[in-house]
């Protein structure tokens, strides 16, 4: 018997125990086994799509971009002049993805001073920094938040707040993502009642 007829022998064998070892699986672990076998091939499929390796990034099809400016400019003040005025531009841009997303983009790096209540102070970045969650409470009577960010001087102010004292928080818009901007503070007003 030649190497290669072995090798067949052997390989007719293997398949004909596998058969046998399938015949005996339950109905929901021959569903467990296509599904496991369609999940590796789907896997697989993302990295090999056309079985020549990823698609490189420059061979996918622009994305195309009408009447959308191609560098990012300033959001106009009176958008960002308060917290409400954030909130209620981001509701007028709610089913326009594109102008929302730049907008968003635009707000980074604005200075600000908004004002509203104090939610909840707490240590950030391992008390690196101290945070401040800020809210209003819009015309439906949702919360709108801000969280601002103060350097490690202020955590003692910040720890002395109440939930509900009203401040100012003046900073730089840092960075924004759907649920709230996040804020670098510089500083921060206690109003009195």
């Amino acid at each position: 018997m030649s190497l290669s007829n072995g090798f067949a022998a052997h390989h007719r064998h293997a398949i004909m125990r596998l058969q046998q070892r399938y015949r005996q699986l339950s109905l929901w672990n021959k569903v467990a086994l296509w599904g496991s076998v369609c999940s590796i091939l789907g896997f697989l499929y993302l990295f090999f799509p056309n079985g020549h390796g990823p698609v490189p990034e420059r061979a996918m099809p622009p994305v195309a971009s009408e009447g959308l400016a191609s560098s990012v400019e300033p959001a106009p003040l009176s958008e960002v002049a308060s917290l409400e005025s954030y909130y209620s531009h981001l509701d007028r841009l709610q089913a326009r993805f594109a102008e929302r997303a730049e907008f968003q983009r635009a707000v980074v790096g604005q200075r600000i001073v908004w004002q509203g209540k104090a939610l909840s102070a707490f240590d950030l970045d391992q008390a690196r920094s101290t945070g401040l969650i800020i809210a209003s409470t819009n015309r439906n009577g949702h919360l709108d938040m801000a969280l601002a960010e103060f350097p490690p001087s202020f955590r003692l102010r910040l720890f002395a707040l109440k939930r509900g004292d009203v401040v100012r928080v003046s900073g730089v818009i840092h960075s924004v993502n759907e649920d709230a901007p996040r804020l670098s503070a510089t500083n921060l007003w206690v109003q009195t009642p």
